[in-house]
């Protein structure tokens, strides 16, 4: 959650609630749900309110970050992580 947004995921997708009106708009991002190890496992928000990082869960032993841009509604910047690391 930040000033404008409250945050909703499952496994395959993600969702933005606009607080001002009350609007629930899906995030473009998708995961494959066939690819079982595959999954939105975190959604985190920080001091700029139009981005938010979406922690993926890809392997048994790494996940990625994705830096995900709120107003074009695409992908900023994306990197692996072990499972175990401990920012995010």
């Amino acid at each position: 959650m930040n000033q404008d947004f409250v945050f909703f995921w499952n496994e395959s997708c993600a969702w933005k609630l606009f607080l001002e009106d009350q609007k629930l708009t899906k995030i473009g991002l998708m995961v494959d749900e066939r690819q079982k190890e595959t999954k939105i496992i975190q959604v985190r928000t920080g001091s700029d309110k139009s981005k938010v990082a979406i922690r993926v869960s890809q392997t048994v032993s790494m996940d990625c970050i994705i830096i995900w841009d709120l107003v074009k509604d695409f992908e900023i910047e994306a990197f692996d992580v072990k499972k175990d690391a401990m920012f995010f």
